[in-house]
């Protein structure tokens, strides 16, 4: 078991140091219309390699830690993790290597050529959870939606029977977004998530200056509640 940073973590950390100045306030009213431009000119530079756009692609959308890496390996009740929507695979591939855990990787989008990949990725819909998922599998969510009108996410927790989900990303209210569900996940799929599973464990990540991530644990509700219609906000620190 690693305790050691992730590369893309350590990339993190030099990058925002290397920053330009106003970076954080990119997203705020005090920010002025140039380092604004600036900010996002920078953050989006698609070459430069250490860009934060450029290692997202290249990595993941979320950042690593030893910690939110050890709250998975430290679910005693999951016997291996299905990934839905694993990109390049680089979680998994440090889920694997460094901690030991089996995961079962699948993916839609054929964005990522092979070569890109950190990890084997099957290329399959949220069918594949039925089709492979065991009793003790855990679903591992992480950046599943890239708009409101995708189903993804909803799909893949709909198809899953099991008892844990870890999500990866932004949650309603935690987020600089204007739409106040984030862009990670839709509503309708954090909706159900909330209706059927209890929040657990939460383990914030490194920013980037245009997210606020975590990694949350999810563990399945005996009876589901039914919000009618109602939102709501993670409360757990």
């Amino acid at each position: 078991m690693s305790s050691n940073p992730s590369e893309y973590e350590r990339l993190h950390e030099e990058v925002m140091r290397a920053a330009p100045e106003g970076v954080w306030l990119f997203a705020s009213r005090e920010a002025d219309e140039e380092t604004r431009r600036q900010a996002i000119a920078w953050m989006r530079n698609a070459e430069d390699p250490l860009s934060p756009m450029a290692l997202q692609v290249k990595y993941a959308f979320s950042i690593p830690t030893t910690r939110a890496l050890q709250a998975l390996a430290r679910e005693p009740s999951v016997r291996q993790w299905i990934s839905c929507g694993s990109g390049t695979g680089y979680w998994e591939l440090l889920m694997q290597r460094d901690f030991g855990l089996t995961v079962r990787c699948f993916d839609k989008n054929t964005a990522y050529p092979e070569p890109m990949r950190h990890v084997h990725v099957d290329t399959a819909g949220p069918e594949y959870i039925s089709e492979h998922a065991c009793d003790g599998d855990g679903l591992f969510l992480a950046w599943p939606d890239d708009s409101e009108a995708c189903t993804f996410g909803l799909d893949c927790l709909r198809a899953f029977s099991g008892n844990v989900v870890a999500h990866v990303g932004e949650l309603r209210g935690e987020t600089l977004s204007a739409n106040p569900w984030g862009q990670s996940t839709s509503a309708a799929c954090q909706q159900h998530l909330t209706q059927h599973f209890r929040l657990s464990q939460r383990v914030e990540l490194p920013r980037w200056p245009y997210q606020r991530d975590s990694l949350t644990i999810w563990h399945r509700a005996s009876q589901p509640i039914d919000c009618a219609g109602a939102d709501f906000v993670s409360l757990l620190h």
